[in-house]
Protein backbone atom coordinates (compact mmCIF):
# COMPACT_ATOMS: atom_id res chain seq x y z
CA UNK A 1 0.00 0.00 0.00
CA UNK A 2 1.51 3.75 -0.95
CA UNK A 3 2.25 5.81 2.16
CA UNK A 4 0.86 8.97 2.07
CA UNK A 5 3.07 12.10 3.28
CA UNK A 6 0.99 14.61 4.30
CA UNK A 7 0.66 16.60 7.73
CA UNK A 8 -3.08 17.10 9.03
CA UNK A 9 -1.47 18.72 12.48
CA UNK A 10 -3.10 22.27 10.76
CA UNK A 11 -6.07 21.22 9.42
CA UNK A 12 -9.13 21.77 11.77
CA UNK A 13 -11.10 19.10 12.53
CA UNK A 14 -14.89 19.37 12.76
CA UNK A 15 -16.99 21.93 10.88
CA UNK A 16 -16.66 25.77 11.19
CA UNK A 17 -19.78 27.29 13.58
CA UNK A 18 -20.53 31.06 11.89
CA UNK A 19 -22.50 33.39 14.40
CA UNK A 20 -25.88 33.51 12.62
CA UNK A 21 -26.48 37.15 13.69
CA UNK A 22 -23.80 38.56 11.12
CA UNK A 23 -23.79 39.09 7.66
CA UNK A 24 -21.24 37.57 4.96
CA UNK A 25 -20.03 38.38 1.75
CA UNK A 26 -19.17 35.16 -0.21
CA UNK A 27 -17.74 35.01 -4.08
CA UNK A 28 -18.55 31.20 -5.43
CA UNK A 29 -15.65 29.67 -5.65
CA UNK A 30 -16.71 26.17 -7.26
CA UNK A 31 -20.24 25.12 -8.71
CA UNK A 32 -20.81 22.19 -9.89
CA UNK A 33 -23.98 19.87 -11.60
CA UNK A 34 -25.20 17.36 -9.75
CA UNK A 35 -28.06 14.71 -9.84
CA UNK A 36 -30.00 12.39 -7.08
CA UNK A 37 -33.13 10.82 -7.47
CA UNK A 38 -35.14 13.95 -6.90
CA UNK A 39 -33.63 16.01 -9.46
CA UNK A 40 -30.69 18.07 -10.22
CA UNK A 41 -29.15 20.57 -8.47
CA UNK A 42 -26.11 23.37 -8.16
CA UNK A 43 -23.33 22.78 -5.73
CA UNK A 44 -21.98 25.89 -4.88
CA UNK A 45 -18.71 26.36 -3.03
CA UNK A 46 -18.48 29.89 -1.49
CA UNK A 47 -16.03 31.70 -0.26
CA UNK A 48 -16.27 34.23 2.71
CA UNK A 49 -14.58 37.17 1.92
CA UNK A 50 -15.86 39.37 4.89
CA UNK A 51 -18.54 39.73 7.64
CA UNK A 52 -20.39 42.64 9.03
CA UNK A 53 -18.97 42.14 12.70
CA UNK A 54 -16.89 44.09 14.27
CA UNK A 55 -13.99 42.30 13.05
CA UNK A 56 -14.67 42.04 9.16
CA UNK A 57 -12.08 40.36 8.05
CA UNK A 58 -12.38 37.17 11.16
CA UNK A 59 -14.66 34.75 9.04
CA UNK A 60 -12.70 36.04 5.80
CA UNK A 61 -11.53 32.43 4.13
CA UNK A 62 -13.66 30.30 5.16
CA UNK A 63 -15.71 28.31 2.99
CA UNK A 64 -19.69 26.76 2.92
CA UNK A 65 -21.48 24.89 0.90
CA UNK A 66 -25.05 25.67 -0.56
CA UNK A 67 -27.61 23.61 -2.48
CA UNK A 68 -29.00 25.35 -5.50
CA UNK A 69 -32.10 22.91 -6.75
CA UNK A 70 -32.74 22.92 -10.48
CA UNK A 71 -37.21 23.59 -11.36
CA UNK A 72 -38.01 20.13 -12.98
CA UNK A 73 -39.90 19.72 -15.83
CA UNK A 74 -43.42 19.62 -15.71
CA UNK A 75 -44.49 16.69 -18.09
CA UNK A 76 -48.42 16.28 -19.19
CA UNK A 77 -49.09 13.70 -17.22
CA UNK A 78 -48.46 15.89 -13.82
CA UNK A 79 -51.48 16.54 -12.11
CA UNK A 80 -51.43 20.51 -11.05
CA UNK A 81 -50.02 20.12 -7.63
CA UNK A 82 -47.15 18.12 -9.17
CA UNK A 83 -46.09 20.45 -11.50
CA UNK A 84 -46.20 23.63 -9.20
CA UNK A 85 -44.29 21.47 -6.90
CA UNK A 86 -41.56 20.48 -9.43
CA UNK A 87 -41.50 24.39 -10.48
CA UNK A 88 -40.98 25.33 -6.93
CA UNK A 89 -37.91 23.46 -6.09
CA UNK A 90 -35.67 26.69 -8.05
CA UNK A 91 -36.67 29.38 -6.08
CA UNK A 92 -33.53 29.15 -4.12
CA UNK A 93 -31.39 29.07 -7.28
CA UNK A 94 -33.62 32.03 -8.67
CA UNK A 95 -32.93 33.91 -5.44
CA UNK A 96 -29.29 33.58 -5.59
CA UNK A 97 -28.71 33.97 -8.90
CA UNK A 98 -30.88 37.48 -8.65
CA UNK A 99 -29.07 38.39 -5.62
CA UNK A 100 -25.60 38.02 -7.07
CA UNK A 101 -26.34 39.87 -10.06
CA UNK A 102 -26.14 37.12 -12.36
CA UNK A 103 -27.58 36.98 -16.30
CA UNK A 104 -29.04 34.13 -17.89
CA UNK A 105 -31.13 33.42 -21.50
CA UNK A 106 -34.41 31.21 -21.35
CA UNK A 107 -32.48 28.46 -22.22
CA UNK A 108 -30.80 28.75 -19.51
CA UNK A 109 -26.82 29.34 -18.42
CA UNK A 110 -23.22 27.28 -17.72
CA UNK A 111 -22.06 26.64 -13.92
CA UNK A 112 -18.95 28.16 -14.76
CA UNK A 113 -20.83 31.32 -14.67
CA UNK A 114 -21.62 31.54 -11.17
CA UNK A 115 -17.75 31.44 -10.63
CA UNK A 116 -17.05 34.67 -9.37
CA UNK A 117 -20.54 36.32 -8.22
CA UNK A 118 -20.94 37.54 -5.17
CA UNK A 119 -24.03 38.21 -2.54
CA UNK A 120 -24.79 38.79 0.98
CA UNK A 121 -26.12 35.90 3.14
CA UNK A 122 -26.90 35.06 6.75
CA UNK A 123 -26.14 31.30 7.91
CA UNK A 124 -28.29 28.95 9.66
CA UNK A 125 -26.66 26.12 11.80
CA UNK A 126 -28.28 22.77 10.79
CA UNK A 127 -27.13 18.90 11.35
CA UNK A 128 -25.78 17.48 7.79
CA UNK A 129 -25.07 13.22 8.55
CA UNK A 130 -25.22 13.58 12.46
CA UNK A 131 -22.56 16.87 12.45
CA UNK A 132 -23.71 20.48 12.91
CA UNK A 133 -22.42 22.71 10.37
CA UNK A 134 -23.27 26.61 8.83
CA UNK A 135 -25.00 27.17 6.13
CA UNK A 136 -26.31 29.79 3.70
CA UNK A 137 -30.00 30.59 4.93
CA UNK A 138 -31.30 33.72 2.78
CA UNK A 139 -29.02 35.79 -0.20
CA UNK A 140 -29.01 39.33 -0.20
CA UNK A 141 -28.23 42.06 -3.63
CA UNK A 142 -26.31 43.94 -0.92
CA UNK A 143 -25.71 44.69 2.72
CA UNK A 144 -27.90 47.66 3.34
CA UNK A 145 -30.80 45.14 1.74
CA UNK A 146 -29.94 42.19 4.31
CA UNK A 147 -29.65 44.57 7.37
CA UNK A 148 -33.21 45.82 6.88
CA UNK A 149 -34.38 42.55 5.86
CA UNK A 150 -33.17 40.63 9.08
CA UNK A 151 -33.84 43.89 11.23
CA UNK A 152 -37.75 43.01 10.44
Amino acid sequence: MPRINVDLQDVPSGSIILPENLLYLGEVADAELRSTEKGQYINVEIEIKRSSGTNPEEWAGEILYDVLPLPGVAISTDDRRTAKRKLRRGIRLKEFLEKAGARWEPSGFETEDLIGLNAWFNVTTDEYQGRKRSRPNRYFGNQAEAAEALAE
